[in-house]
């Protein structure tokens, strides 16, 4: 078996998993109330859906040059920076709006 073959196996695997992380957050999103929460989590849930795009579009990665695979490379980590400062966000507000903090 082929580096490629790998690639693309992983891939698979990796687009269904995420295909189960979208189906659970649009679930999660009936749950939350509107606001402040409700807003952040929508914003969380668009990068979601940007990283499966992402997830469903990486077996072309394999076909495009170099310099342009960096470009998408480091987008990604910039949106997954973005995306964990949102998630970190939200639960200071969810912690906030249950009295927890101290």
């Amino acid at each position: 078996m082929n580096l490629a073959m790998i690639y693309y196996m992983l891939s698979v695997l990796a687009t269904a998993v995420m295909a189960a992380n979208v189906y659970r957050a649009f679930k999660l999103k009936k749950a939350i109330p509107g606001g402040e929460v409700g807003e952040k989590w929508n914003r969380s849930l668009y990068l979601i859906l940007f990283f499966f795009a992402g997830y469903i579009l990486s077996p072309l990665l394999l076909q495009i040059s170099p310099e342009f695979k960096d470009i998408i490379i480091s987008l990604v980590f910039l949106f997954g920076a973005v995306f964990v400062f949102l998630m970190i966000t939200l639960t200071f507000s969810v912690i906030t709006l249950l009295g927890v903090k101290k």
